[in-house]
């Protein structure tokens, strides 16, 4: 085993600014669209409710929000669920690790699969580049 997995170590996922613009781009275009199809005004108003209201969840959720991720030696990798315990999960080898992102597969230990998009921002230089090879040395990240 790597001198690398051999430490615990833990990763803070913050907010990123380049998710968030990306996310409310999206939505700016969907306004538009809505606004340019041959729809009559009402349905128009109503698809552009949809859109905001769909822009403001997701900026209000946690899914864009703090994430906590932990490696350990002896349980391996686990995340902060709800409350102040982490849950064990199981990081998929679809996981994909790149220089401005990490596109993060897991199976929580009850067997749902989940992910997440972790941009380069949303971390320190460091701790990103402490998660990508940490990931790409255990076999689960591939560039």
């Amino acid at each position: 085993m790597s001198k690398n997995l051999e430490q615990s170590m833990n990763f803070t996922v913050g907010r990123s600014r380049a998710l968030r613009f990306i996310v409310s781009a999206i939505h700016a275009l969907a306004l538009v669209a809505c606004w340019l199809n041959a729809l009559p005004i009402p349905y128009k108003c109503l698809l552009t409710m949809a859109v905001l209201l769909s822009w403001r969840s997701n900026m209000a959720s946690g899914e864009m929000g703090v994430a906590y991720l932990r490696y350990t030696p002896k349980h391996g990798w686990s995340l902060l669920g709800n409350g102040d315990h982490y849950q064990s999960i199981e990081i998929q080898a679809s996981t994909v690790v790149t220089g401005i992102l990490i596109a993060l597969h897991w199976v929580h230990d009850k067997g749902r699969r989940q992910s997440m998009i972790i941009p380069k921002d949303a971390m320190s230089n460091n701790d990103y580049r402490k998660l990508s090879v940490c990931l790409i040395v255990s076999g689960h990240g591939h560039g």
